[in-house]
């Protein structure tokens, strides 16, 4: 027992005390155990004894409301449905059983027909109630759940039973609800202890009754699922423990009730008693017991204190007081025990002749450890005074000391580096540097010179370093050098990065850059330079002999001493341009500039070869277009944001009557006298200048001629930047072009109105024909005469009418197939008297447009097809349809189809060769329009006629 050896004496014998009084607790404990458990069984069976005595009266209670439903639903009133009677008998009913709340009776469809209350008759329905729907389902006495009454407003359960007829037919329902506040007298009869709670809920597990009654769980609130989720699903009676709201743990016993063996209980009854109540007597008890054991501990353990103080604790007290005392360094300290026989006396004895002997030890090692102090002390200021970083290393490598430059630089103090190896990996993450240090022992054992070298070094902050590491033997210990150099390469890294940027930034530089000494020898130039001249930096060996064919200008051949000239005399030197010849013989044109930095030359040449060949350019376009605006007879102009012009030919002089002088500057308002014109013309400006886009328009313009019309073109004028700062136009004169027009124009309405006459003319003449054929057949007895009589006036009707829609339309090159085909049905109707609704006319038709010469063929060929159909495909007056179709396809082809569903057409029959006076006109007109005709006889008779 280890934890015994920590122990002072007195309490070792306490803790004896305790380890003998340990068995009687255990015992006492294990006979108050058993006695909790008999009260807690005897409290489970007083509690289940209650739960079936509630129980029981519940189950009397629903029995003898079950005889009661039983005699209702036998009398006469209720099986005839008598509700007046009922209604008395009920109100009897209810007085003589005052806990009812409500006796009712309603019809299978749940509506109410008798109650002991007043009721609306028809307001109440209890279709959705489950002792009704139970009664319906099971034609037995059913029980209901928690409800609120519709009728009396207050928290009821009901039981039902069916009423049935001497056949055995469902007629009724009669109903009895019990006011839950009967439960108060169940409850207050059974005799519960006090703290018990009563509960009975329905099948939902919603409340019924409590008692004692609480705000916070009225009736009709669900029964606190975690007292009841344990509870097997198929037990009638039982128990559990629970915590109610009041935080009071409660023993429960459960009764289930039953109206069928094969159906789910439909109330359930809880009844609890209080835990710690129960368990009150047996509490007490173990409470007596262990107080008792408790006392008897307590003497025991008190009389061994006061007796094992004087005996034994105060002498070994005194001697360990005497050893913490020497050990903390008074040497001088004695134990103060009497040198006695027994055991503590011998043992005082010994301690006080061992600390008189080391005491005089300790005076002479004290001397020496001053004298070696005072020595290190001088060596470790020393040490710490130096700017490097030092350590003292045993011959195996482990540091034994460093100084404050050593921990400045590492991080790291003696105390962090626990071994040799561990320091190691954390301070040098370089491979090879770990490895020499063995070499550095080796080396140093063996008496050979240890060279200096560079390591990186990684701080316990996590930096690295760089340092020049040495060392050497000193006694037999290792002392080892650190020179702190980061910030040596750190400046040297820098300087080389700056070089760096500086070289790629020249290179980078889209002009030539050259440094070159005092005495015109190149020492650098960029990569821009080499790609200007054609010559690399080892082509330039020979400085007078390169200047003389790089530099063709003697003036320019003299830049570098006058640069030296003017740095002495502190002046700049002005950039100017110059001509340089390349490598491959070109020569290109450069502005040259100059400054002297540090003893060197630098040179910058940038190239201006293209700018100068874009001004040469330019000056060549800007004299092209002076000279075409010079020479070209249409006004050009140039105008700003506000229309002023900038810029104008000598047309537009000519056309404005006035020099260059006076139009330059000035907008369209100011140098014309209408001021009609120049707004007509600054908003067309606008237009152009909001638009973005280039524009034409016709323009009014007065001249020194008078006014003209010009067709302008108008561009927007913009920046470089994209911007539109005006507009760029230029006008053509087509007042002449205008008056042809309006010539050509007056001569096609003459024209339009002759043709138009014409139509007309054609027309009447046509429909004289026609009126001369009608009297002509009204006068002839022959029907085959009579007949062609007809047909001719048919189609002398189908070309009058392509003349009057010729006539009446505002474009005389073509007619509206669409409407003239509606027309000509119309008259094809009436003709042939289909208005009796037999045939019926079916149009699908698009509008479109044909000339004449394609018009009248097709017009003949409806005429034609529509006719045939009309006389032969619905012999007998039998009823049919005709369907006309009239469709543009692909390739701009027209396609027209006229079908029926009559008898068809006669199989042994060639429609193309047929004698026919009809069928030969279609076929006659159809290769007049180049087109083709397909013929389909199924179904009735189709005729599909492709042209165009």
């Amino acid at each position: 027992m280890k934890f015994l050896s920590s122990m002072s004496i007195r309490k070792k014998l306490l803790f004896l005390i305790l380890a003998a009084v340990i068995p009687a607790l255990g015992i006492i404990l294990f006979s108050g155990i058993e006695h909790r458990k008999e009260d807690i069984a005897a409290a489970k069976r007083n509690a289940l004894h209650l739960a079936k005595s509630l129980a029981a009266q519940q189950e009397q209670l629903a029995a003898s409301t079950r005889q009661m439903l039983q005699m209702l639903a036998q009398r006469p009133e209720v099986q005839k449905i008598d509700a007046k009677a009922c209604n008395e008998l009920f109100k009897d009913l209810q007085k003589q059983n005052p806990f009812y709340a409500i006796v009712d009776a309603v019809t299978p469809d749940g509506n109410m027909f008798a109650a002991s209350m007043l009721f609306a008759p028809g307001s109440i329905n209890v279709a959705d109630r489950k002792h009704f729907r139970d009664a319906i389902r099971t034609r037995d006495f059913s029980a209901g759940e928690y409800i609120v009454g519709r009728l009396i407003g207050v928290p009821t359960i009901l039981y039902s039973y069916p009423v049935l007829d001497k056949n055995k037919k469902l007629i009724a329902i009669v109903s009895a609800g019990i006011k839950l506040d009967k439960y108060r007298e169940f409850m207050a009869q059974l005799s519960l202890p006090e703290g018990s709670v009563t509960s009975m809920a329905d099948h939902k597990n919603i409340t019924l009754y409590r008692l004692p009654e609480r705000k916070d769980v009225p009736p009709g609130t669900p029964h606190p699922s975690q007292y009841v989720q344990g509870i097997p699903v198929d037990s009638k009676e039982g128990f559990y423990e629970a915590i109610g709201k009041d935080n009071v743990s409660r023993i429960y016993a459960y009764k289930r009730l039953w109206l069928r063996d094969n159906e789910p209980p439909y109330l359930v009854v809880h009844i609890g008693v209080v835990k710690n109540a129960a368990l009150h007597h047996a509490n007490i008890q173990l409470v007596y017991n262990v107080a008792l054991l408790g006392i008897a501990s307590l003497f025991a353990m008190l009389l061994a204190w006061i007796a094992g103080n004087s005996i034994l604790v105060d002498p070994l007290n005194k001697l360990v007081m005497a050893t913490k005392r020497f050990g903390e360094g008074e040497m001088h300290v004695r134990t103060g025990l009497a040198h006695r026989k027994d055991e503590l006396g011998r043992l005082g004895n010994s301690f006080d002749a061992m600390a008189a002997m080391l005491e005089t030890k300790d005076f002479e090692r004290r001397r020496a450890e001053e004298a070696l102090r005072e020595s290190e002390q001088r060596l470790q200021a020393l040490m710490d005074a130096a700017p490097i970083a030092i350590s003292w290393s045993d011959m195996e490598g482990d540091r034994k000391y460093i100084n404050r430059r050593h921990h400045e630089l590492f991080g790291y103090t003696l105390e962090d580096i626990p071994t040799k190896a561990e320091f190691h990996r954390r301070a040098y993450p370089d491979p090879a540097y770990r490895e020499t240090i063995p070499s550095f022992i080796d080396a140093s054992k063996q008496g050979k010179e240890l060279v200096p070298y560079e390591a990186t070094i990684t701080c316990k902050n996590g930096t690295q370093r760089h340092v020049i590491v040495s060392a050497t033997v000193v006694l037999n210990m290792l002392l080892i050098m650190f020179n702190d150099i980061t910030e040596r390469k750190q400046t040297e890294r820098e300087l080389h990065e700056s070089e760096q940027r500086l070289q790629a930034l020249m290179d980078a530089a889209p002009i030539a850059i050259s440094w070159a000494g005092l005495e015109g020898k190149i020492k650098y130039c960029n990569r821009k330079f080499s790609e200007l001249f054609g010559y690399a930096l080892e082509d330039i060996y020979v400085v007078a002999e390169w200047r003389r064919l790089a530099y063709p200008d003697p003036a320019y051949r003299e830049t570098i001493p006058s640069l030296v000239e003017a740095h002495k005399q502190g002046k700049e030197l002005a950039p100017f341009e110059a001509v340089i010849t390349c490598k491959d013989g070109s020569q290109r044109h450069a502005v040259v500039s100059g400054a002297v930095v540090a003893n060197l030359a630098l040179l910058i040449l940038n190239d201006i070869t293209e700018r100068k060949r874009a001004e040469e350019a330019v000056r060549r376009s800007e004299a092209l277009l002076h000279a075409v605006m010079k020479t070209t007879s249409d006004p050009v102009y140039v105008k700003d944001r506000q229309s002023r012009i900038l810029m104008c030919n000598p047309a537009l002089e000519k056309v404005v009557g006035k020099p260059a002088v006076e139009i330059i500057g000035k907008t369209d308002s100011e140098y014309y006298e209408n001021p009609a014109i120049g707004q007509a013309l600054r908003e067309n400006d606008l237009r152009v200048m909001e638009s973005g886009r280039s524009q034409s328009m016709e323009e009014v313009a007065g001249t020194s001629d008078g006014y003209r019309i010009f067709l302008s073109s108008k561009a927007p004028y913009r920046n470089e930047s994209g911007e539109v700062i005006g507009i760029i136009g230029i006008s053509h004169d087509i007042t002449e072009r205008k008056q042809a027009e309006e010539k050509i124009r007056a001569s096609l309405k003459e024209k339009e109105v002759l043709l138009k006459e014409i139509h007309h003319r054609v027309k009447n003449n046509l429909q004289i024909i026609s009126s001369l054929l009608f009297l002509q057949s009204s006068r002839t007895e022959h029907p085959g005469a009579v007949s062609a009589l007809q047909e001719s006036r048919a189609r002398v009707k189908s070309m009058a009418l392509i003349h009057e829609r010729l006539y009446q339309s505002p474009d005389l090159a073509s007619v509206d197939m669409g409407e003239y085909t509606r027309n000509l049905v119309s008259d094809l109707r009436h003709s042939y008297r289909t208005g009796d609704g037999l045939v019926r006319f079916t149009l699908n038709l698009e509008d479109i447009p044909l000339d004449i010469a394609e018009a009248i063929p097709c017009g003949l060929i409806i005429n034609e097809l529509v006719s045939n159909a009309l006389k032969h495909a619905f012999p007998n007056g039998k009823k049919g349809e005709v369907t006309i179709q009239l469709q543009r396809g692909s390739a701009n082809r027209v396609t027209l189809t006229v079908s029926d569903n009559g008898i068809g057409f006669p199989e042994h029959v060639d429609f193309q060769k047929s004698p026919s006076l009809g069928l030969t006109l279609v076929n006659s007109l159809i290769d007049q329009l180049d087109g083709t005709v397909e013929l389909d006889r199924s179904g009735g008779t189709a005729f599909t006629i492709t042209f165009g």
